[in-house]
């Protein structure tokens, strides 16, 4: 056998270059046949033909391969992550300022809507009666305005949870946990 480092001639079975240092046995097999060390990814001695002998290592090394499961961790924690800043963001449509503001404003026009109707319905046709109901007529449309982007907030809130729920299942489902089902 030749060492591939120093090309020193080696003993068969030896396992470091006793003139160099050099692991002759790292991701090398040795031919049966010349005691040649060939590249594990190669199946054939390429000196003499002779076949890789297949050891209890490489089966065991052939049944354990699998996909990186450190990557697969850190993928599917992210996608985690991802899905609670998304739920967060959700969240935060809700609780704004703006949304408050339009509650509030829904509420009050609710209420002044609520009252010139009634003023309106209170007194006969005519000056007054028409001018109630024109008021009560504007604050059903600010109403209206207001409902709408009341909804928009909530539409947009739900999309971010829905989202973020489905990114938290794809995590766990990456990460590999799976819940039983009975």
């Amino acid at each position: 056998m030749i060492c591939p480092e120093c090309k020193n001639e080696l003993e068969s079975g030896v396992s470091v270059c006793p003139t160099c240092g050099f692991d002759v046995n790292a991701n090398k097999w040795e031919c049966e046949e010349c005691h040649t060390f060939v590249d594990n990814n190669v199946d054939v001695c390429p000196t003499c033909g002779g076949p890789k002998k297949i050891t209890v290592q490489d089966e065991l090394k052939a049944d354990t391969v699998q996909p990186d499961i450190n990557k697969r961790k850190i993928v599917g924690i992210a996608m985690i992550l991802a899905a609670c800043i998304v739920c967060a963001i959700g969240f935060t449509r809700i609780t704004s300022s703006k949304y408050k503001f339009y509650k509030q404003h829904y509420a009050e026009c609710e209420e002044g809507y609520i009252e010139s109707k009634a003023l309106a319905d209170s007194y006969y046709p005519g000056f007054f009666r028409s001018s109630y109901e024109e008021i009560a007529s504007a604050y059903k449309e600010m109403m209206d305005e207001d409902m709408k982007k009341i909804k928009s907030f909530k539409i947009e809130a739900g999309t971010c949870w829905g989202a973020g729920a489905g990114l938290f299942v794809a995590g766990l489902l990456v990460i590999g946990i799976k819940r039983k089902v009975i």
